[in-house]
């Protein structure tokens, strides 16, 4: 999964520090993700990187179980059973 990522010249993973979360609702129907984060050379008061997405509540769902099943792995706590 991780050879997707990317790295840079060492081999690094280049990753950015998440600094914001905010969430919309289009419609009804589906669900805006706005993650701001940390370029080089930004303050924490003032991210100039972003991304917005716009996501289906399945995927929305599918997204809040993968980040959970790595929030388990990290904790190492027995994972979240799913309601039934």
């Amino acid at each position: 999964m991780s050879d997707n990522w990317e790295k840079d010249a060492n081999g690094n993973f280049t990753v950015d520090p998440l600094v914001g979360i905010s969430t919309l609702i289009f419609a009804e129907t589906s669900i805006g993700l706005r993650l701001e984060h940390l370029s080089e050379g930004d303050s924490f008061d003032n991210p100039s990187g972003f991304v917005q997405l716009i996501m289906t509540p399945f995927q929305a769902q599918e997204l809040a179980e993968v980040l959970l099943r790595a929030v388990d792995k990290i904790l190492k706590i027995e994972p979240t059973s799913k309601p039934s």
